[in-house]
């Protein structure tokens, strides 16, 4: 919810409190889908302007969630097989 109503700083707490930001609603949706829908269905109008960048922060605080950045020298070079 906090996600969808664009509260990035209780969003970010809830994450730092172990929130999953993975986790699914009963539809299957996950958080990054609803923020996705959100953006894509919202008007790029002056007086929507704030909306959307609250949206963007929200999906960025999200991405640092999700995504955790790799150095080159971590990726493994195994074959297809070695990842099975």
């Amino acid at each position: 919810m906090a996600a969808g109503y664009m509260h990035t700083n209780s969003m970010t707490a809830l994450l730092e409190a172990g929130a999953d930001p993975e986790v699914k609603d009963i539809k299957g949706n996950d958080i990054v889908g609803l923020v996705d829908n959100l953006k894509s269905s919202m008007p790029l109008s002056a007086g929507l302007i704030t909306r959307r960048i609250a949206l963007e922060q929200v999906s960025s605080v999200l991405t640092e969630r999700i995504f955790e950045e790799v150095p080159p020298s971590q990726v493994s070079r195994g074959s297809k097989e070695s990842i099975k």
